[in-house]
């Protein structure tokens, strides 16, 4: 995908540092550079948290799990 086309789909806000943020994400962290940490062929970068947000708690969490993305659901099972 070309770099002028990336950001074409969905909808998409600003948040405080000027990073583009997709407005119907679970969540969001804007945060500036604080270190950088070369890991062999990866770099590990930590950030400072300047803002964040999530879209309220209506929305399930999503796992990364069995090679996809999922949405956990609740239980109607008892647990006691």
């Amino acid at each position: 995908m070309k770099d002028e086309d990336r950001f074409a789909k969905g909808d998409w806000g600003t948040a405080v540092t000027g990073a583009p943020i997709l407005q119907n994400a679970l969540a969001w962290l804007d945060c500036t550079i604080y270190n950088r940490q070369e890991a062999g062929t990866h770099t590990i970068y930590i950030g400072e948290v300047q803002a964040s947000g999530t879209p309220g708690a209506g929305a399930p969490p999503l796992i990364y799990w069995n090679r996809g993305y999922r949405n956990l659901k609740i239980s109607e099972e008892s647990t006691d």
